[in-house]
């Protein structure tokens, strides 16, 4: 039994998801549908809009056969990062092959560029670029010194073909088309949009169910889109609790570079609203994006020490949610001794020892934060 992978996020799901599955399946009709999925915190650096166990059902509602949790300090990174681990979590599934949205949908492009993203050079550019202020898909752009013109997805194509030959799986990369963003009301006539596009309406009151399917727009119904209330804003208490009480952690949190922590200290001292804190971090080197990862971490605690126990090796798989072709699936890896895969947190303690189960721990804690702020209407 073959699989194909998926890397998403399903923040929600909607009718470009549902399309990229459908595309997925035409490609091996036969194979089973496995997706990594960002768990309660997104490469945004944000929580989700929904617990990972209700977005998980909504995939498995929608076709897919199984479902593994992207861990947070996998989820909230750089491409580069985030690309790994979830690549490294396909591979540790068995997928073959990993079929990912494009906007160039270019594999022979995406695949030069990840081979000259390996020379120093341009790891010298982007970082000077970073610097600099950019965006990262500009900073990455300019960095690449060439004509060819990747948006963010393709970005990340090119990460997960660099990070399937660090991990040496011999899987196959194959892009489809992504459809291009629809932004306005008068151009969603096709029912597809982005993800940010459907949060940012229902945070503006002007949402319909034309963009998703019928059960993600139950359980967002069920849920009374409370789901946004779990954003930055609502953790601002816990977050400036956690920049004062412990400015010496700062400085080891992951992306932080010399000196933000005290920029960090001085507006958490002096804001006790979450706009005006975090119009005061940013700077023109610290982007909204990258400024949100910093402040995720922060909250969290991923620290330098942490992200490097976890760029070692896969520590462990958990799926979330399957059904019987998933079921089947993975009573056939559990035959093959791969011992990282988890269906439950139980017993876990016994079963791993040292960065695994640091790691664990770390991830449940996560998760417990997550859930203690996010609250069902």
């Amino acid at each position: 039994m073959e699989a194909t992978g998926l890397i998403v996020e399903y923040n929600p799901f909607h009718n470009g998801h549902a399309l990229h599955l459908q595309k997925a399946r035409e490609l091996a009709p036969d194979a089973v549908m496995a997706a990594v999925m960002s768990g309660d915190y997104v490469q945004r650096g944000e929580p989700a809009l929904l617990p990972k166990e209700k977005r998980a059902d909504l995939a498995i509602a929608a076709g897919v056969d199984l479902v593994a949790e992207l861990p947070p300090f996998y989820s909230t990174q750089t491409a580069e990062i985030f690309a790994w681990g979830a690549v490294g979590i396909l591979g540790e599934l068995g997928c073959g092959r990993i079929v990912f949205g494009s906007e160039c949908n270019d594999r022979a492009l995406l695949g030069s560029v990840a081979a000259r993203t390996e020379t120093v050079r341009f790891r010298e550019k982007l970082r000077q670029r970073l610097k600099e202020g950019l965006s990262f898909p500009k900073a990455y752009a300019l960095a690449l010194e060439t004509e060819a013109s990747l948006e963010a997805n393709d970005i990340l194509g090119v990460e997960y073909i660099r990070a399937a030959r660090a991990h040496g799986k011999p899987m196959a990369l194959i892009p489809v088309k992504r459809i291009e963003r629809r932004e306005s009301s008068a151009d969603v006539r096709d029912g597809i949009t982005s993800s940010s596009e459907i949060r940012a309406r229902i945070a503006a009151g002007d949402y319909d169910n034309a963009y998703v399917p019928e059960e993600t727009a139950r359980v967002l119904m069920n849920s009374g889109h409370r789901g946004l209330l779990v954003d930055l804003n609502a953790c601002y208490p816990l977050l400036r609790y956690r920049i004062l009480s412990d400015p010496g952690l700062l400085g080891e949190i992951q992306d932080m570079e010399e000196g933000f922590e005290n920029r960090l200290a001085a507006a958490a001292k002096k804001h006790q609203a979450f706009p005006a804190f975090f119009e005061a971090v940013r700077t023109k080197r610290y982007t909204a994006a990258r400024t949100q990862r910093i402040l995720i971490h922060a909250l969290l605690g991923l620290t330098k020490a942490v992200t490097a126990a976890a760029r070692t090796e896969i520590p462990y798989v958990r799926v979330l949610r399957y059904n019987e072709r998933g079921r089947s699936y993975l009573n056939a890896l559990k035959k093959t001794g791969n011992e990282k895969i988890l269906t439950t947190w139980q017993n876990c303690t016994r079963k791993f020892s040292g960065s695994r189960i640091d790691l664990i721990n770390f991830s449940r804690k996560s998760e417990i934060f997550y859930h203690m702020i996010w609250k069902e209407q």
